[in-house]
């Protein structure tokens, strides 16, 4: 049964939603209640509900607040909100958090059978949902799309997408495949060895990609898009020119870690080389970017000059391909967590 959180801070108001609701027939139970949305947020960490029913005017933070940061922090949590304010603007500020039902109190029998209609609708979209999700599985979608991204066959991969977001299907029924798929596709890169992110995004900022999108074709494609990428990204790791570019990238910034004037620009033009492409290799190769390789290069050689030297920092800084004593020190910092002249001590007192 789906789970309902109920927020509002007026106990009478809370103990007859609580009542009333027509629990059973709505198929849900009540999770829990909160006097605000502060509590609610703490609520939500610990009882995870599926729905949460929220007045507007809650002392510490309001209820389109609440709904805000849900929206933000937990997409797939359904929003209804109560309020004694009949103001389009409050119900047009609540829609667009993603709430799913506006009701004005008083909360009169009319308007809990509303409630009861409402949370109905929720609770069989979450049926569906797990129906949905169970028939991924079962029909071994997810076993064949990660064998796909570990053959780096974008070919197979994009025949099995085209089979299972079928556009003229309920488009509820696509979001939900093309989620699972993304989170599938996500998986096989870290297991892979490659950073869990597609296009730039994290799951959470592709999943809120994903739900932008308002037609199933558009999932389709993008998400196609999505895997041809991950297996162009595995299969650059796998090629001996892959490998052997990298290994020459990887010898030239030990040659030329001093000029300050190393850009992935420059050594995309130096070895004849399209900077995307540079990137990508890079990253499928060695799982990491030039960047941070050239700073590791750069700071080790520090190191070694702070102990065995006694140049002052901005000669060092100089010598390892930062312009300035500031710039170098920042970098140092982040880099070993301390600055370089505590670092030269603590060697010294070593």
């Amino acid at each position: 049964m789906a789970q309902v959180l109920l927020v509002d801070d007026n106990q009478r108001a809370l103990e007859g939603l609580r009542r009333h609701i027509p629990w059973q027939t709505a198929g849900c139970t009540c999770a829990g209640v909160a006097a605000d949305g502060v509590e609610a947020l703490e609520r939500v960490a610990l009882l995870h509900p599926d729905v949460v029913i929220t007045d507007v005017r809650m002392p510490r933070m309001d209820g389109l607040e609440l709904c805000r940061q849900l929206a933000h922090q937990l997409p797939g949590i359904r929003l209804i909100v109560l309020s004694a304010y009949d103001d389009f603007a409050y119900a047009q500020r609540a829609i667009e958090y993603g709430a799913v039902g506006y009701v004005l109190k008083p909360v009169d029998d009319r308007k809990i059978a509303e409630l009861g209609r409402m949370l109905g609708g929720i609770a069989e979209h979450r049926r569906q949902h797990a129906a949905r999700l169970a028939a991924f599985y079962a029909a071994d979608a997810a076993p064949a799309l990660a064998a796909a991204v570990h053959a780096g066959d974008a070919a197979a991969a994009g025949q099995r997408l085209h089979a299972l977001l079928d556009p003229t299907a309920p488009f509820g029924a696509v979001r939900d495949i093309a989620s699972h798929a993304l989170t599938v596709l996500l998986r096989e890169l870290a297991a892979s060895g490659q950073p869990a992110t597609i296009a730039g995004l994290s799951l959470g900022q592709a999943l809120a990609h994903l739900h932008a999108l308002h037609a199933a074709a558009l999932l389709r494609d993008t998400l196609t898009a999505w895997y041809q990428q991950a297996c162009q990204t595995i299969n650059a790791r796998r090629t001996p020119a892959s490998r052997a570019i990298v290994a020459r990238i990887c010898a030239y910034l030990h040659e030329a870690y001093a000029d300050p004037g190393i850009t992935t620009y420059a050594i995309a033009q130096r070895f004849h080389i399209s900077q995307s492409h540079l990137c990508q290799v890079f990253r499928a190769v060695e799982h990491t970017s030039i960047h941070a390789r050239l700073t590791d290069i750069r700071i080790g050689h520090a190191c070694r000059l702070l102990r065995d030297t006694g140049w002052p920092i901005l000669e060092i800084a100089r010598r390892t391909g930062y312009p300035d004593a500031q710039y170098f020190t920042r970098a140092f910092r982040r880099h070993r967590g301390i600055a370089p002249s505590d670092y030269r001590d603590r060697q010294r007192c070593s």
